[in-house]
């Protein structure tokens, strides 16, 4: 005899010594990890076993789904009708669904099912799958079917008073009644004597514990014969589960347990290794053998801490963990991630250790975790805001850049909507509502929009969106461009008004060589001529003076302009316009009103500021027809600045034509060039100040003029 045929009498012995009850057996078909789900032909749930909860636990559902369709949701009615339909004509089925459970949680799995016609039940097994975009980890097992299948049992399912809602075939022809008389009695009818009460009290304290074993009469046709039973509570039913088995011979028992373990040794898919209290591995399976890539005859009768390098107790730290992960170092020197299960055999010192090699899927894992690393730091790294949303505006997702940009913090921002982050009109709403249907039309749409912050302040902001970035969840980066659309629109009036200076310099050089000469006509022969066309003469020289003012106007324009800055007072400044212009608003019933501050000198042009406040004070003057008051105020602004207040009660100008006062050739008047306001804004701007306007239709106007007290001008 050699050394396996010696190891192997050895493994039979103990295993024959060991494996003595049908508890023992139930126990070791409990080890295993795939799900077990047993329905009726219209796809009710009867009964699971312990890793069909765990399968429930997963997809989401706190208690268990009626109906095995329930959390089947991408799987029609004519997938149903198509898997009963090859049930009843093949015995059984195997396929791949997706499986969706409550929430949003989803999986997929291999669903084998096998039809059992002598009670009408279908047994279904879950196996559950990488996406298909991974690679296959776990793989088809229909061990638990054949087990099922072949178990030479009598099952009963009964309230806690013991009436039976449920048995299978074997038990009817054991009692010698139908199944459909035998639903509705109860169990206890048939239980001989005191077994009656031990059977109550097991029924009692089962909630308390996980299952029990024992022994009890039956009596059938006036006799009474021993039988084992096992009986578990199912929490998710509420039901009882009574396996009854005949009480066999001590070696045929031990034969017919040890036939059907060596099955499950020699048919699983996963590694198994039975071991002792001491760590020493009694039995190995084929595949535990390929999986750490050692001899089966080196691996029987060995020390678990000589294979793995670690004890059991070391492996799994406490009783209570039921997992480890295994970093074993192949033969060769690669490395393989070996997921161990560990179960205890009850009522026995030997231990199932289930290993199933994960190192693909750790790889995958391993690859997702950098790929989610790299996403997180270019996510929270970037300069602008991006933020993840769903199909209903809710923001799921912000890193810190936007969150600055709106104005809040990330957790004031995370799962809220769109319409609580930010303060959207009706408008605004209608221009995001066209920005997502063109997202969902085009899967990205590039869009500016003005939107109020949470912070108060309304931005200009650049939005680029992309659907489905993440499954059912969209992507948008943003940024603040307020700033820079303003540059842009100051870069765009600075070309106009270049333009236009260039343009105006040659207009006005062109005119005035012509109007000198008329000028000096119209003098010598207005000397020359009788006093009775003295008239004629001061209106034409009038319009002339006008035209050359005009011209003066132009050359502003032009750059650049030889001016020389002097200290002066404004409030000085200030009077002499309104002497100058006091003639016409009499004329008009205007009247002026005038506040002068205590205020210092400043540097600047004189005649350019005199020019400054007669274009405004005129226009005042023209916005009210039907007279009224103007009035003219300087104050100090802080410590650094004057300020001009000119406030007139006339007409008012319109808000959308606000934003365009200074614009080159723009006015609101019928006879106006649009150089007034241009030329006056130039002016201070040269004067390194700036001009504020607020304005309400019929209510009036206030122009605002700023200018610092001291300025180096070269």
């Amino acid at each position: 005899m050699n050394k396996w045929d010696s190891n192997e009498v050895k493994v039979k012995d103990k295993m024959n010594t060991i494996l003595t009850s049908h508890e023992t057996w139930m126990n070791f078909f409990n080890l295993f990890t795939k799900a077990i789900i047993i329905t009726d032909l219209d796809l009710n749930i009867l009964s699971h076993n312990k890793q069909a909860i765990e399968v429930y636990r997963k997809l989401g559902w706190e208690e268990k789904p009626e109906n095995i369709q329930d959390f089947f949701n991408s799987v029609t009615d004519e997938m149903i009708a198509d898997l009963i339909g090859k049930l009843q004509k093949d015995g059984f089925i195997s396929d791949k669904w997706s499986v969706k459970g409550f929430g949003q949680h989803s999986n997929q799995f291999e669903i084998n099912g096998i039809l059992d016609e002598s009670s009408n039940k279908i047994i279904f097994i879950f196996t559950p799958l990488i996406k298909e975009s991974s690679k296959r980890l776990v793989r088809q097992d229909n061990l638990y079917v054949d087990i099922i299948n072949n178990l030479k049992c009598y099952i009963v399912i009964h309230t806690k008073e013991g009436v039976m809602v449920d048995v299978n075939k074997a038990f009817c022809e054991l009692i010698g009644i139908s199944k459909s008389k035998a639903l509705g009695e109860n169990i206890f009818q048939y239980i001989a004597g005191t077994d009656k009460e031990n059977f109550q009290r097991v029924i009692n304290h089962l909630p308390s514990k996980k299952s029990t074993f024992n022994l009890f009469q039956l009596i059938l046709d006036s006799k009474e014969i021993t039988l084992q039973y096992t009986t578990q509570f199912n929490f998710y039913s509420g039901l009882y589960y009574t396996t009854i088995y005949d009480v066999p011979e001590e070696s045929e028992h031990n034969d017919y347990l040890l036939e059907g373990i060596q099955s499950v040794f020699c048919q699983s898919k996963d590694g198994i290794l039975m071991v002792d209290f001491k760590g020493i591995i009694i039995q190995a399976n084929e595949h535990a053998c390929t999986l750490f890539e050692e001899k089966q005859v080196d691996l029987l009768n060995s020390n678990i801490e000589t294979l793995t390098g670690r004890r059991i107790e070391d492996l799994f730290g406490d009783e209570n963990t039921q997992k480890a992960e295994l970093v074993y170092i192949l033969p060769n020197g690669k490395k393989r991630i070996i997921e161990i299960t560990k179960r205890q055999i009850s009522k026995s010192p030997y231990t199932l250790l289930i290993c199933e090699d994960n190192s693909e899927k750790w790889e995958i894992e391993q690859e997702l975790r950098i790929s989610e690393n790299k996403f997180k730091k270019i996510f929270d790294g970037a300069f602008d805001g991006i933020f993840i949303w769903g199909a209903d505006g809710t923001i799921y997702d912000i890193n810190e850049p936007g969150a600055a940009i709106i104005g809040s913090s990330i957790d004031d921002i995370h799962n809220k909507n769109f319409r609580d982050v930010f303060d959207l009109n009706d408008h605004q709403v209608k221009l995001l509502q066209r920005h997502i249907s063109l997202i969902n039309k085009n899967k990205h749409h590039h869009f500016v929009c003005e939107l109020t912050c949470r912070d108060g302040q309304t931005k200009q902001l650049d939005f680029s969106s992309r659907l489905d970035v993440i499954p059912g969840k969209n992507l948008t980066i943003f940024r603040d461009v307020t700033d820079k659309l303003r540059m842009e629109e100051q870069l765009k009036k600075s070309d106009t008004l270049n333009v236009v200076g260039e343009l105006a310099a040659g207009i006005a050089h062109e005119i005035r060589n012509p109007m000198t000469a008329l000028k000096g006509f119209i003098q010598l022969l207005e000397a020359s001529l009788n006093g009775e066309f003295s008239t004629y003469f001061q209106v034409i020289s009038s319009e002339l003076q006008r035209i050359e003012t005009i011209i003066t106007d132009f050359l502003i324009l032009a750059k650049p302009q030889a001016v020389s800055y002097q200290i002066k007072q404004v409030n000085t400044i200030i009077a002499n316009t309104l002497e100058l212009l006091s003639a016409q608003a009499s004329m008009l019933n205007i009247q002026f009103r005038t506040h002068f501050s205590n205020i210092p000198p400043i540097h600047c042009e004189s005649n350019q500021l005199k020019q400054v406040l007669i274009n405004l004070i005129k226009n005042a003057i023209e916005a009210m027809p039907a007279g009224g008051y103007i009035d003219i105020t300087t104050e100090l602004f802080f410590d650094n600045h004057i300020l001009i207040s000119i406030q007139d009660y006339g007409t008012g100008i319109p808000e959308a034509v606000l934003d365009k006062l200074g614009e080159p050739f723009y006015t609101t008047k019928e006879k106006g060039t649009g150089l007034g306001l241009m030329v006056t804004y130039k002016i201070i701007e040269e004067h390194t100040g700036w001009i504020e306007v607020a304005s309400e239709e019929g209510k009036g106007s206030l122009f605002q003029i700023y200018l610092p007290i001291s300025h180096e001008f070269s």
